[in-house]
């Protein structure tokens, strides 16, 4: 299993960081696969594989890249876990536990709340709470599962069908333009 990160040029230390959260860990044997969105990094570390990424005009911000991301990461590995580079590891990681092998479906973590909403509030005074129902409804889903938070996400080469829906979705042009409304979690919404 490799780990995926990725990030602008704003988020680099945070990826510095969690490169030197595996030497903490004792686990530098972990090969980190890190996509740099617009820039060449100059990171050195051992067992860093380091991919530049063309930044994309059609994406409103770099959590949209996170899907197709995740499908070029099965290029690399079979089995893959991707974590914001936000996080560091502590001496307790295992990086077994969290290996997803066989599953058609990726592993996410959940939140500290099943449900999340933001509201958007209009010069009148009025307010309007906006979640998932919106793109539930855009495709006719009736129900609504446990929501997923996407900071981790672990996967392999059978979870190829969930991800490139996952992109799919994220890349719909109409949806795009009103991603207020389709979208208010941004890519976690899909």
């Amino acid at each position: 299993m490799i780990i995926l990160l990725y990030s602008d040029k704003g988020y680099e230390k945070m990826v510095d960081a969690f490169l030197q959260s595996r030497n903490y860990c004792k686990r530098e044997d972990i090969t980190v696969l890190y996509y740099s969105v617009g820039f060449d990094c100059e990171l050195d570390y051992p067992n860093l594989i380091k991919v530049r990424w063309e930044i994309d005009p059609a994406k409103p911000d770099l959590t949209y890249y996170k899907a197709e991301l995740l499908l070029d990461g099965l290029k690399y590995s079979d089995t893959v876990c991707f974590m914001d580079c936000d996080i560091v590891l502590g001496k307790r990681f295992n990086p077994e536990t969290i290996e997803n092998k066989d599953l058609d479906y990726p592993l996410c973590c959940r939140g500290p709340v099943e449900f999340v909403w933001v509201y958007r509030y209009f010069p009148d005074g009025t307010t309007l709470r906006i979640d998932e129902n919106n793109l539930m409804d855009y495709f006719n889903i009736k129900n609504r599962g446990t929501y997923i938070w996407a900071s981790m996400i672990s996967y392999n080469q059978k979870c190829r069908d969930f991800l490139e829906e996952w992109d799919s979705i994220l890349k719909n042009s109409y949806l795009l333009k009103n991603k207020g409304h389709y979208f208010p979690f941004r890519e976690e919404t899909a």
